[in-house]
């Protein structure tokens, strides 16, 4: 996941050039940048655009159709101002007569001129060439994965960090007519090795769904799951509603024999707030159960007050693209946060007469999410 970005943007360069629709000078200029330019062309707007910035510009003219850009610049400022201060420049057009650039031609001017940019650019260049599911990723259908499966081949959810699929599991089973109860759940670590291994035998018995959190934490036992998944399809007792379910993060320490065998997932946290709002609109139970067309089993606001906690949560969701910018350390809020906090909203809409701010400023802000803060 960290490199996918590069990855895709080389793919993307190698069919470009396949194609002769790349100049390799002009891309070579945005891959090391300038050095070091003299110029005597003055800033024209030493306000709001850099020197750096404009030595770039002057750099970007000695380049094919960008011969003159410099001096179209300086007679349409104004307009390459609002492109300068736009909150998207990747997808806006460019003053004058530069709509006719290439790909790589734009990525240089936007490179120039907002470099904070040049992520989104190579978004747009990747989805333009490859389309725009390589950039935004679609949602799991986990329907889909489980009917592929079967009570013999273990389900597993490769993790990222932020991502949680217990909700889904939990929406999954209750369509399959199980109840709660029914889905035995433990978080491996040390010492819950005999814990897993007598849910899994209760499971294959009574036809439970076990979901085994975290095998990561457990490399000690994984040579003992190996084991166990190696003898499922052998088990005479074997209940047929039986599901296996492993949740673990990339480690080189899971087996590899579970990996060919099992039904192989990944739950990858969502880019962008747009994203993130629409997966949890779109998976989370807990808003497709409330959410209905007359809303009269709802307390009031309830639909507004939603909005606002899944907004917030997508806020803190994207803050880690910054690492621990603003933070002492990176954390991982994840969609448990959200679900329980969803949870303490309904309770505290229902039991509450008059403005509830204070008491889901208290349970939310500082309880749930602020509660992980240290």
């Amino acid at each position: 996941e960290r490199h996918n970005v590069v990855f895709l943007l080389i793919l993307t360069i190698n069919i470009m050039n396949n194609k002769n629709a790349i100049d390799m000078k002009t891309l070579k200029s945005i891959l090391t940048g300038v050095d070091r330019v003299e110029t005597s062309f003055r800033n024209p707007a030493t306000e709001w655009l850099s020197d750096r910035s404009w030595t770039e510009v002057v750099h970007a003219s000695s380049f094919g159709k960008l011969s003159g850009i410099k001096d179209d610049f300086v007679a349409y400022i104004g307009d390459w101002k609002s492109f300068f201060t736009s909150t998207c420049p990747e997808v806006e057009a460019f003053p004058g007569k530069w709509n006719s650039l290439t790909d790589i031609e734009r990525m240089l001017v936007i490179k120039a001129l907002r470099p904070d940019k040049m992520v989104d650019a190579v978004g747009e260049i990747i989805a333009k060439n490859l389309g725009r599911t390589f950039v935004n990723l679609p949602t799991l259908d986990l329907i889909s994965s489980f009917n592929s499966g079967n009570c013999f081949s273990p389900f597993i959810f490769i993790l990222s960090p932020g991502g949680n699929c217990m909700s889904s599991i939990m929406k999954l089973s209750r369509g399959h007519g199980l109840d709660d109860s029914r889905v035995k759940t433990v978080a491996l670590g040390q010492g819950r090795g005999p814990i897993a291994q007598r849910l899994i035998d209760d499971g294959i018995s009574n036809g439970d769904w076990v979901v085994l959190q975290y095998c990561h934490l457990a490399a000690s036992w994984m040579p003992k799951l190996e084991k166990i998944c190696r003898e499922l399809p052998t088990n005479e007792g074997m209940n047929n509603n039986f599901r296996l379910w492993l949740t673990t993060y990339p480690t080189n320490k899971f087996p590899i024999s579970i990996l060919r065998n099992g039904i192989k997932m990944t739950k990858e946290t969502n880019k962008g707030l747009r994203e993130n709002l629409l997966n949890t609109y779109h998976t989370n139970d807990l808003v497709s159960n409330t959410l209905n067309f007359d809303g009269s089993n709802n307390p009031p606001g309830w639909p507004a007050y939603l909005f606002s906690i899944c907004f917030f949560h997508a806020i803190v969701q994207e803050r880690r693209r910054f690492g621990s910018l603003g933070w002492n350390i990176p954390y991982e809020f994840n969609d448990s946060d959200l679900h329980v906090s969803m949870r303490h909203l309904m309770m505290i809409l229902k039991d509450i007469d008059g403005s509830p701010a204070d008491a889901l400023s208290y349970m939310i802000g500082e309880c749930n999410y602020g509660g992980r803060v240290t």
